[in-house]
């Protein structure tokens, strides 16, 4: 384990540092710096932004940031990764001036285990394992910055990997099945966010969307106590909501029924006799029996890779079979077993695509 650079005390690097040592702390100091210059750029022209680090980092403690929070009014979102499907309970928080964002703050609620941190036996460190996000954390990043956008009257498509899925709640919907996740909200759910101060009678469509935090958000020096600002989303009233509704239109004018792989089968199967596609689908089962019998240690080798805990679920699953099934087919999504590996999250938050 390298030894820590920084702590509580001397966030901006410890005073008694090698040479390297110190260049290293050095560099990280200037890119904060550079970070911290162009979000005050982007907040001086509206221009949407957000700044990650783990939570407990000492990068929120350095001086950039901290002159930062007293020139600026930032809005902070903490997550922690075993809320969207990650093995290990990892803290991020975000800064941000995207409210949106608020919609991503999950907290470990402690119902499922979690894997050790520290150095595995193949020598490697767990933390490596985590640093990308995990898929629904992506997702649901996405999903925000559309819904900020649309919010600002931006016309936003739905991004290309939410397709299915909305194709899929669309079909349910006009089925009257009911859906698991919502349909895609295409109508904002606010008409304008403002900032207003915290002591200001709201207007009665309106509700507070942040608190100010004294001392980190904004400096105790430049606010005064009852002259802090606090975020506001106004909603649209009745009228106004339907006359944006029906501006847009219904959901499924803009999303084809059937996914594309679906309409492609259906069109292929128009043109076999139903002999023909008996004929075909043995000889496609048979050839997959072949392939996994002879790529059985390659099915081993790649079971050897997971965790205890996910191999125990996944030990009658033939993920080298599927994967090498998906490759062949030509199909876009080529890290489904890496995903299936990691497992998927059971449910979704409101605004999840």
């Amino acid at each position: 384990m390298p030894p820590p650079l920084r702590n509580d005390f001397y966030p901006n690097g410890l005073p008694w540092l090698t040479k390297e040592q110190q260049e290293r702390v050095g560099k990280a100091n200037e890119l904060y710096r550079i970070t911290c210059e162009l979000i005050l750029l982007c907040q001086s022209r509206n221009i949407l932004w957000s700044c990650e680090n783990p939570g407990r980092s000492f990068m929120w403690q350095t001086k950039p940031f901290v002159e930062l929070f007293s020139k600026i009014q930032c809005m902070s979102t903490d997550f922690h990764h075993c809320m969207f499907g990650s093995a290990r309970r990892k803290l991020t928080k975000l800064i941000h001036n995207i409210h949106y964002f608020h919609q991503l703050h999950k907290l470990c609620d402690n119902q499922h285990e979690h894997e050790p941190w520290g150095q595995k036996a193949d020598g490697s460190w767990a933390t490596s394992e985590e640093t990308a996000y995990p898929w629904p954390v992506a997702r649901s990043i996405a999903a925000q910055v559309v819904l900020q956008l649309q919010s600002q009257g931006i016309a936003c498509h739905l991004p290309s990997f939410a397709e299915q899925e909305a194709t899929l709640q669309a079909m349910r919907a006009s089925t009257n099945i009911q859906p698991r996740r919502h349909l895609p909200s295409f109508v904002p759910e606010f008409k304008e966010v403002v900032h207003k101060n915290c002591c200001a009678a709201l207007p009665s469509n309106a509700r507070v969307l942040s608190t100010p935090k004294r001392g980190y958000v904004a400096s105790a020096e430049e606010v005064k106590e009852g002259q802090e600002q606090v975020t506001v989303g106004v909603h649209f009233s009745p009228e106004e909501f339907v006359a944006e509704a029906v501006r847009l239109g219904h959901p499924t004018d803009h999303i084809s029924l059937f996914p594309k792989e679906v309409k492609q089968n259906v069109e292929y199967t128009k043109k076999k006799s139903i002999h023909q596609l008996a004929i075909e689908r043995t000889e496609e089962i048979r050839r997959w029996v072949n392939l996994a019998a002879g790529n059985a240690d390659k099915e081993s080798e790649l079971k050897a890779t997971l965790s205890p805990r996910i191999a125990e679920i996944l030990k009658g699953k033939k993920l080298w079979l599927l994967d090498s099934l998906i490759r062949a087919s030509g199909h876009e999504d080529l890290n489904l077993v890496e995903d299936i590996k990691k497992g998927f999250d059971l449910t979704a938050g409101k605004h999840d695509l």
